[in-house]
């Protein structure tokens, strides 16, 4: 995981060693103000877009924001489980990209998965991962 402080039109500055040092010689609980951040805008969106069953229910989430947090917000414990389910998986193909989706999917929603995740891979401009992950697996409840 890496820090950034992101400004107006969505410039990103990583945090480095020394400023965190600063900040923690300050008092400050940064650590916490991001998290509380990062929350506030989950909250508003916590996704970009979704798809639906024959039934109308969600079986995939997608975090392609414009403010290029997308996959930062699956760092928010129990985000998507009311309505994915509480095994549901995610992945990051792209640096800007995620994907939260249900477990238990039909051939063709799991063939459409695997189209988005290889899709964002393959021609996204900083290509992360193909894998698939449990969504717990980026939880961090000592972030807060």
């Amino acid at each position: 995981m890496a820090w950034a402080d992101c400004v107006e039109g969505n410039q990103f500055f990583y945090v480095t060693a020394d400023q965190a040092q600063a900040w923690d010689d300050a008092g400050a609980d940064w650590r916490a103000i991001a998290f509380e951040n990062l929350l506030r805008l989950t909250m508003r969106q916590p996704a970009s877009g979704v798809k639906e069953d024959e039934r109308g229910r969600p079986f995939v989430k997608v975090m392609l924001h414009q403010d290029a947090l997308g996959p930062s917000r699956l760092l928010v414990p129990h985000l998507f489980e009311d309505v994915l389910g509480p095994d549901y998986q995610v992945a990051i193909p792209e640096r800007t990209c995620a994907i939260a989706f249900r477990r238990d999917l039909t051939p063709a929603q799991a063939a459409d998965i695997t189209g988005m995740i290889h899709g964002c891979y393959q021609h996204g401009t900083e290509p992360m991962r193909p894998e698939r992950f449990d969504a717990h697996a980026f939880w961090n409840n000592d972030v807060r």
